[in-house]
């Protein structure tokens, strides 16, 4: 599970679907991804709690934690061992 207090909402990666919970609420809400080969295991929030990456051997998904919508996706040429996010000042 992790946290994006901007936007108010917790993201449950599992294997093929990205849960998300309201915060204020705790209702669950629309899925973010659902029904990809992504085998998520794992979501990284930036310093500045703006984006929130999502990894798994299927790829990557990037999301705007602000808003909490999709921004950008990678898929792995085969699969993805591991993810390593490293967030700094620049682009």
């Amino acid at each position: 599970v992790k946290f994006m207090p901007g936007a108010g909402v917790a993201l449950v990666p599992s294997a093929d679907t990205v849960h998300v919970v309201d915060l204020a609420t705790h209702q669950k809400q629309p899925d973010l991804v659902t029904g990809s080969n992504g085998q998520f295991d794992q979501a990284d929030l930036s310093p500045d709690a703006k984006v929130a990456v999502i990894s798994g051997a299927g790829g990557v998904f990037i999301v705007d934690a602000t808003s909490g919508k999709p921004v950008g996706t990678m898929k792995a040429f085969g699969k993805a061992v591991d993810v390593a996010v490293e967030w700094s000042g620049g682009r």
